[in-house]
């Protein structure tokens, strides 16, 4: 299936679904056919590749801030990296 006989529907529901910009879906609905439910497993393995190679960065700038609220009994610790 070429991109051109893509549907704006097809790409709208796997943009609700995953969160994906639409050249990626685009794409993953070329690699795929045109078959939306492998669509989605191309996205979603293409996601998590990509977040696994984001979380193994450093980060050298970040705020930890705690918070203790009444007498202790519920605390927050916050990590902004």
């Amino acid at each position: 299936m070429s991109k051109n006989n893509i549907s704006a529907d097809d790409i709208k529901t796997l943009r609700e679904q995953t969160g994906a910009g639409v050249m990626d879906i685009k794409t993953a609905l070329a690699e795929a056919g045109g078959d939306s439910k492998k669509a989605l497993l191309i996205l979603k393995e293409k996601g998590m590749a990509k977040a696994a190679k984001k979380g193994e960065r450093a980060t050298g700038q970040g705020l930890i801030h705690s918070y203790i609220h009444g007498e202790g009994r519920i605390g927050v610790l916050l990590e902004v990296n």
